[in-house]
């Protein structure tokens, strides 16, 4: 086997190992988007449960500020869960651009031993 034929064969297989993490990836964010769903329809039901609390409790002023107070850290846990959520999309994002990077990288490596051979 030729020198050429061997970076050949590396490059071959550095294409199937970037395919496999390329497939990981897709199904990792595919995992992400259904579980943000999923966030995100439970806190539409969080919102309507409050909702009906409030609709049952505002007339009792404990209780209502009970509720607001319960309400108000919900709100700030929410928005650190979609502060999470958006750095996971934004790494998943990134990792997706890197694998396409190194795909191209090795097609133009794989193009130009092609050359060399011919």
């Amino acid at each position: 086997m030729t020198e050429t034929e061997k970076k050949l064969a590396a490059i071959q297989q550095q294409l199937r190992l970037v395919d496999e993490q390329q497939e990981t990836n897709e199904r990792d964010r595919r995992i992400f988007e259904r579980n943000e769903q999923n966030y995100h329809e439970f806190r539409f039901r969080q919102e309507v449960l409050f909702k009906r609390l409030d609709q049952f409790w505002y007339r009792d002023r404990e209780m209502n500020a009970f509720l607001d107070n319960h309400y108000q850290d919900l709100r700030h846990m929410d928005q650190r869960v979609i502060h999470d959520l958006e750095e996971q999309t934004d790494q998943l994002q990134k990792s997706k651009r890197q694998l396409a990077d190194k795909e191209d990288e090795c097609l133009h490596q794989r193009l130009a031993l092609s050359r060399e051979v011919q």
